[in-house]
């Protein structure tokens, strides 16, 4: 099951490109406006998530006011 449903996303992402797949995310994650915690690459940062960019990765903007691109690491995030 979870092969084929990457094979279906492979698929899309080789004929229809990444926006796509990108809408998808985004529809799904929930994130966007809500507080989170981000460890990456040893660090933690907190912060209101902003978006996930056309790479997929997440914008956070911190505590201090700074937008982050975040490519990869763990969220852990509460209520809206």
């Amino acid at each position: 099951m979870l092969l084929q449903e990457l094979e279906k996303w492979y698929s899309i992402f080789i004929n229809e490109g990444s926006a796509i797949i990108l809408r998808a995310w985004r529809s799904r994650a929930h994130i966007k406006g809500r507080r989170v915690n981000v460890t990456s690459f040893g660090e933690t940062l907190a912060g209101v998530a902003i978006d996930v960019d056309s790479d997929g990765a997440l914008i956070l903007e911190t505590e201090e006011g700074k937008r982050r691109r975040v490519v990869a690491g763990d969220v852990k995030y509460g209520r809206r």
